[in-house]
C-alpha cells in the first residue's frame, strides 16, 4: 500500500474546520465510521450517522469524538512524515499526499 493511500482522509477531508458535513441528511443512518481502517477510538466506537445525531443535537460529545479523530489523523501522518524523512523519500510522499488531497476536496 503506498503511503499516500493510508494517510489520506477518505471521508471529503474531515480534517479542518469541515465538520458541517455531518449535518447532511445523507448520514442518518450510516453506520460507517468516520474513516474506515481508522484505529481512532471514535471510528472503532461510534458511526457517522450518531456523530451526526450528536452534531445536530449541539452536543459537545460530536465535536470531541471528530476532535479525537482529527488528532489520531494527524499524529499518524507526521509519523510517516518522519518516517519518509528518514528514508529519504519525503519528496515523493509530500507530493502523493497533495494530490490525493486534491482529489477529495473535488
Amino acid at each position: 500500500m503506498r503511503a499516500a493511500d493510508t494517510s489520506r482522509q477518505e471521508w471529503n477531508g474531515l480534517h479542518g474546520d469541515r465538520h458541517d458535513q455531518f449535518k447532511n441528511a445523507e448520514f442518518i443512518l450510516d453506520k460507517n465510521p468516520i474513516e474506515e481502517n481508522c484505529v481512532c477510538e471514535a471510528c472503532r466506537e461510534f458511526s457517522r450517522g450518531y456523530i451526526r445525531h450528536l452534531i445536530k443535537a449541539e452536543e459537545i460529545l460530536g465535536l470531541r469524538l471528530i476532535t479525537l479523530h482529527n488528532l489520531h489523523f494527524y499524529l499518524n501522518l507526521m509519523n510517516q512524515a518522519r518516517s519518509e524523512v528518514e528514508k529519504g523519500t519525503f519528496d515523493q510522499f509530500r507530493k502523493a499526499f497533495v494530490a490525493g488531497t486534491k482529489r477529495e476536496m473535488r
